[in-house]
């Protein structure tokens, strides 16, 4: 019998994961630590509790985390409950959902391999959590998203839907023409970590789009969506901004290409009505 797989975290982009697993044909479990959003989630602090005390690990061969716990508090607490979970789930396949604020956007187009400099909290969290996981899990695969969008259960991405209900209100939107992602569609992404769950790759893999400015990855999406983008305006990074403003943490995702044969979709490209609908069921 095959083993199982727990997804931990079902927000935004562990609830597409959980509908990637359905779609393949596995019966994964699941938890949440505040919004229930699958009746048969179960309720898990990661913070707080260990995953034996809410959940039978009997049978469960794969462990996906894709809770977003690492901007709540410091990369001690954050690591010492990873190393609780870790713990427990030492001999699974652990897929870990990292993220490019782990770079200080100096750069752009970052390998795997490129040194880490994170500026902000969630940041340094990850990338302690990284260097936990590269230490002392045997099968390790993090996977480092960055501009996360489109619909994961009929839910808007939260970037978009603040966009598009200002142009909607008829109010100015101002985005950044000189800060650049290399954004990725939330069920794409949902797919290639469910493919990493199960492949035998091992270390670091980036999964991101074209690098785009923050402003034309707007445009483009809401005109993809069918929305008037007149009213979105061109703005640029002020020169006394914060360093937590990051210029650009555009991703090299070619070794995706090489790994699982992928090419992320065009953000013009993602908003026909199946892509909006995968996960509505």
């Amino acid at each position: 019998m095959a083993k199982r797989t727990i997804v931990i975290g079902t927000g935004f982009l562990g609830r597409a994961v959980v509908h990637a697993l359905r779609r393949s044909g596995s019966r994964p479990k699941h938890t949440f630590r505040q919004h229930r959003v699958f009746p048969d989630s179960i309720r898990f602090d990661l913070l707080k509790q260990t995953l034996p005390e809410v959940v039978s690990l009997s049978g469960v061969g794969t462990l996906i985390i894709a809770a977003k716990v690492e901007h709540i508090c410091d990369s001690a607490g954050v690591v010492a409950a990873m190393q609780s979970l870790l713990r427990f789930c030492r001999d699974m396949r652990i897929v870990y959902l990292s993220s490019d604020a782990v770079f200080d956007g100096r750069k752009g187009m970052y390998l795997e391999s490129d040194s880490r400099n994170p500026m902000t909290l969630y940041g340094r969290n990850k990338k302690a959590c990284e260097d936990m996981l590269m230490a002392e899990a045997g099968d390790i695969c993090i996977v480092r998203p960055s501009y996360i969008y489109g619909y994961s259960g009929g839910q808007l991405d939260p970037r978009l839907a603040l966009a598009r209900k200002a142009l909607r209100e008829g109010t100015p939107f101002g985005r950044y023409v000189d800060m650049y992602k290399s954004p990725i569609e939330v069920n794409q992404l949902a797919q290639v970590i469910v493919w990493a769950s199960r492949s035998s790759f091992k270390g670091v893999l980036h999964v991101g789009g074209d690098r785009i400015s923050v402003f034309d990855f707007v445009r483009k999406a809401l005109t993809g969506m069918g929305e008037d983008p007149t009213r979105l305006i061109p703005e640029r990074i002020p020169s006394n901004a914060p360093p937590e403003l990051l210029a650009d943490t555009s991703l090299d995702c070619s070794l995706l290409a090489q790994v699982f044969n992928e090419k992320p979709v065009r953000v013009e490209d993602a908003f026909p009505g199946c892509i909006r609908s995968m996960n509505d069921s």
